[in-house]
This record gives structure tokens, C-alpha cells and sequence, in this order.
């Protein structure tokens, strides 16, 4: 199915590109999720923040664009004081500044000090929201009010769908969602491969976790478009019909 503005997702990234704004569009990066992790007995190696950067510029390559949106949480731990979270960000920064004419931070609710951390690099904007062209982009964590926009852009659910076969084997995968209401929306799925998504397909609307999603667009009426990186893109129809055959 087609995404609303000619969006477009790239190759099999969790990823779009916008033509209007000329931007590769991500969210919920969750640069140092590793750290916090370790710090809860999980331990794995810290490969992720190059592996994004790495992607990134792979998705610049690829469409050319001259701008990056990321709708919010760019970081995963809340403070902005940890040492180990600096230089992770300052590596990642230091790697995609470069390619891009402008980058375009949104706040996430996990974004407090971001400000500082981004201080040095003169085409990285730290910003509430992205509003042009009548599209709004917005990390979705809170309430929005938005006006003179025809199309909605948000991440912070995660949203995965969980299927099951007839052995009772149950996978999970991170999606698209997207529909028309009285704006076209489009929920992103998290870009980093170690946030959890949320198998909203078997989630009432009411614990979901953005407002925008729990009080204005009824994801149950939203197209779902799986998305893996290695196995590739599955088209889904209304999460409802998803919901229905669970």
C-alpha cells in the first residue's frame, strides 16, 4: 500500500524518506541503550551507535537526501550527565554531521539535555517538532496540537505486531502503521534494533503509550507494514483484521 506525500519507506530500514522535506525521517534511536542495559545484567557488545551511524549514511547513499528528521529519543537514558552517553553521542555526531546539510532533532521524553550534548555542530538542530510544507513531525509523547497540517509524523510507541503459528510460535515484528483521518498519519517504528516494540495488536487502546494514539487516530483503523531488515517488508491490512484473526 502506498504511504501518503509520495513517503516512501527505504530498501528494508525502519525508515522513511519524505520528498517534500527532502528528509530521511527515524525515530527512537536509543543511542546508549547498551550502558543502561549492562547496568541491569545484560551483556552484550556496544556496537549499535556505530551500526545506526553506519545505516544512516547507507540511507543517505541510498536516497540522497540533504536533511535527517529523528522524531525524538535520541538518546535512552534520561539524564544528560553520564560520561559513557556523551561520547556515544558525540561519536555518532561526529559520523553523520557531515553528510548532512541539516539535522533536525526532535525532543523525545528521553531527550532532556540533548540541547548541550548537540551544542557543538552548527547543522544539528535540537527542536519540539518539525512543522512545514502542512506535515508535522513530532516525537508523540505527548498531546500536539496540530494545526495547518495534512499529514502527522510520530515514533515513541515501538509499534511491533506479534504473530503466532499453528504451534503456538509466537514472533514479533516491528511496524509501520499508517492511515487517513482527518490527517494522514504515520507512525514510525523504533530504529534501534534493541528497543522493545510493542505488540499493539494485542494491546487495548487504552495502554498505549502515546496520547496521540490513545485519544485522536484509532491505530485498529491504521494499514500495518512489517518491516525487518534482514527478511524485508510484509504488507498487513487494518490492524483490526490482524487483531480479529489473533
Amino acid at each position: 500500500m502506498e504511504l501518503p506525500r509520495d513517503c516512501a519507506i527505504i530498501d528494508t530500514a525502519p525508515a522513511l524518506y519524505q520528498p517534500d522535506l527532502d528528509a530521511i525521517i527515524v525515530a527512537d534511536l536509543h543511542i546508549g541503550i547498551e550502558s543502561v542495559q549492562a547496568r541491569q545484567g545484560m551483556l552484550m557488545p556496544k556496537v549499535q551507535t556505530q551500526e545506526i551511524g553506519e545505516e544512516l549514511l547507507d540511507l543517505k547513499d541510498a536516497v540522497g537526501a540533504s536533511r535527517l528528521i529523528v522524531a525524538g529519543d535520541v538518546k535512552h537514558s534520561f539524564g544528560a550527565k553520564g560520561t559513557k552517553q556523551r561520547e556515544e553521542l558525540r561519536v555518532f555526531f561526529d559520523g553523520i554531521s557531515p553528510a548532512f546539510e541539516t539535522i533536525d532533532l526532535v525532543r523525545g521524553n528521553h531527550d532532556s539535555g540533548l540541547e548541550t550534548l548537540a551544542e557543538d555542530y552548527t547543522n544539528i538542530n535540537v527542536i519540539d517538532s518539525v512543522q512545514e510544507n502542512e506535515i508535522a513531525v513530532v516525537h508523540g509523547h505527548k498531546r500536539f496540537e496540530m494545526t495547518d497540517c495534512e499529514m502527522v509524523i510520530f515514533g515513541h510507541e515501538h509499534p511491533a505486531i506479534e504473530l503466532k503459528d499453528d504451534a503456538g510460535v509466537t514472533e514479533k515484528i516491528s511496524c509501520f502503521l499508517h492511515g487517513g483521518f482527518s490527517m494522514d498519519v504515520i507512525v514510525l517504528p523504533a530504529f534501534s534494533p534493541l528497543a522493545s516494540g510493542t505488540a499493539i495488536n494485542g494491546m487495548p487502546r487504552s495502554e498505549l503509550l502515546s496520547p496521540i494514539l490513545r485519544n485522536r487516530f484509532d491505530p485498529s483503523e491504521m494499514y500495518v507494514t512489517g518491516i525487518d531488515r534482514e527478511a524485508g517488508m510484509f504488507e498487513f491490512p487494518e490492524l483490526s483484521k490482524i487483531q480479529n484473526a489473533q
